[in-house]
C-alpha cells in the first residue's frame, strides 16, 4: 500500500490537477469508502463524481455498461466544450 508520507504529498498536491477529472466510485466499495470520492472532489478543481449504486471497489468489471456510458458521455462533454470554446 501507499506510505503515510507518499500519501499525504499526494493530497497536498491533487489542488494542481487541471486535467479534467471524473471520479466514478461504488457506493458499497469495501475497500475505499465512498467518502473518498468526496475528498477527491473538493481536492481536484472541475473534478466530476459519479457513484454507481450496487456497486463495489471494482466498478469497471461490477458495472461495465455502465462505466463506459460515463466515460463515453464524460469525454463526449469534454470534446464538445472545447468545440465550443474554438467557435467563441
Amino acid at each position: 500500500m501507499v506510505e503515510e508520507k507518499s500519501r499525504h504529498t499526494l493530497q497536498a498536491s491533487m489542488h494542481k490537477i487541471t486535467a479534467p477529472t471524473q471520479i466514478i466510485w461504488g457506493r458499497q466499495d469495501q475497500v475505499l469508502d465512498v467518502s473518498g470520492a468526496d475528498v477527491l472532489a473538493k481536492a481536484i478543481p472541475g473534478s466530476q463524481v459519479e457513484i454507481l449504486e450496487n456497486c463495489g471497489h471494482s466498478v469497471v468489471m461490477e458495472r461495465p455498461r455502465k462505466s463506459a456510458k460515463l466515460i463515453v458521455d464524460f469525454i463526449s462533454s469534454l470534446q464538445t466544450t472545447e468545440n465550443n470554446k474554438k467557435y467563441d
